[in-house]
């Protein structure tokens, strides 16, 4: 998707694209859902074939090199695409890129890339190149959202993965969507208290350098209709119990005693956020169906649109509010 975002795919183009692994054929995916209407995908293996064409593919090329190059041109009247996606990052796989984009287009580059980019060969032809690892946090919400309101599932789709997708999407908690299973309602209530008890538990440790203030819970765990769950999604609020020097000076004394016992640390700022990370790893417990955003007061990150909180803990005891599982 990324590829074919940074190469500015539209509807009524011609693409090519360049690889026929899992980011190729996705890139191929990617440009059928934006509109082209040419799709030449450059593929040398049967079964990748197939998969490029049940996905969207008008047209394969098997050769590599000078003759891929050749094949593209002659399909294109000798003009070239109007985008061109490289999805390999070796240096053939880059030149042939670069060699079949049409003057004034823009080529998607999400290979990493092993060779140099011809700047100089399309520097004269006006084509762009743009691209880089794709900031997959960025897109989650549009495509998941696409996804379950589409009326066309795509092929190879598990339908076990769609359920919980579901529950996600229903949540609004698509900022920290990964793949899993659903789990049961109960099971999420058990380490969201399992996650208040131990917040309470280090406001009342007077050694700890933080504190827990707030707790709020966002994603499909918010709908009391849901019986199954994803991940249990929480927004987490701290903040320090001292500050300046003498959190400083408390902050490199746990440090050094950590290395007094066999602990090591790259540097000193590596020492300084020592304090922090042994905070949230207590914090996480050991399941990786909790996940915690850790904000520090004061500096809250912003959450996607649409996403709904509800409190479940507050370290002043009147403002608690803890979310029963029969309630949501």
């Amino acid at each position: 998707h990324h590829a074919a975002v940074t190469a500015r795919v539209k509807r009524g183009d011609t693409v090519a694209v360049v690889g026929d692994g899992a980011v190729g054929l996705s890139a191929v995916l990617a440009c059928k859902r934006l509109g082209a209407e040419r799709i030449i995908a450059l593929s040398r293996h049967a079964d990748r074939q197939r998969l490029a064409r049940t996905f969207g593919a008008t047209d394969v090329i098997e050769s590599r090199g000078d003759e891929a190059i050749a094949a593209v041109l002659e399909l294109t009247d000798g003009v070239g695409v109007d985008a061109a996606l490289e999805c390999v990052g070796t240096q053939q796989s880059i030149d042939t890129t670069g060699a079949i984009a049409r003057p004034g287009s823009t080529i998607g580059m999400v290979g990493v890339p092993h060779g140099e980019v011809p700047f100089n060969d399309t520097f004269f032809r006006n084509v762009a190149w743009a691209g880089g690892p794709a900031p997959s946090r960025l897109y989650i919400p549009e495509r998941c959202t696409i996804f379950f309101t589409s009326p066309e599932v795509p092929p190879g789709t598990n339908p076990d993965d769609l359920e919980y997708w579901g529950t996600t999407v229903a949540g609004n908690a698509l900022s920290k969507a990964r793949i899993g299973r659903p789990m049961s309602r109960q099971k999420a209530a058990e380490l969201l208290d399992g996650l208040i008890a131990r917040a309470a538990a280090v406001n009342t440790d007077g050694d700890s350098l933080f504190t827990v203030e707030r707790i709020e819970l966002f994603g499909s765990f918010t709908d009391p209709g849901r019986q199954e769950v994803g991940d249990v999604d929480v927004r987490l609020l701290f903040d320090r119990r001292v500050d300046g020097d003498e959190f400083i000076r408390q902050a490199l004394t746990a440090a050094g005693d950590a290395e007094e016992n066999g602990r090591r640390f790259n540097n000193h700022v590596d020492r300084l956020g020592f304090v922090e990370r042994e905070f949230q790893r207590v914090l996480r417990g050991r399941s990786p169906r909790l996940d915690i955003q850790f904000d520090a007061v004061g500096h809250e990150s912003r959450l996607p649109d649409g996403v709904v909180t509800q409190v479940v803990y507050n370290r002043l005891p009147e403002t608690e509010h803890h979310v029963p599982a029969s309630t949501g």
